[in-house]
């Protein structure tokens, strides 16, 4: 699936990127444990390195580039979630 595709990459290598949409991916040892979806996915990796009460214990991160509509990203970021049930997604 999608995670053969891209390759985690070590925490503050992320402020070089510059600012895109699209899905990323948290993974703690290699294991992935959260699944998300953004419009500029380095601010919203800042967060995530902040917010230490929600997402806690992430060590690397890996993310696809997408240039589609924020309807149809939230519904590629929930197929996600619903097949690799990530620990720290809610799943409906």
């Amino acid at each position: 699936m999608i995670l053969r595709q891209v390759n985690p990459f070590k925490l503050k290598k992320h402020k070089r990127l510059g600012c895109f949409g699209g899905i990323y991916f948290l993974f703690n040892k290699g294991k992935l444990v959260y699944i998300g979806q953004s419009k500029c996915i380095v601010h919203r990796l800042g967060f995530h390195e902040a917010d230490t009460d929600k997402i806690k214990n992430w060590d690397s991160y890996a993310f696809v580039k997408t240039n589609v509509a924020r309807k149809k990203l939230l519904k590629i970021e929930n197929k996600l979630i619903q097949h690799y049930k990530p620990k720290y997604n809610k799943t409906k």
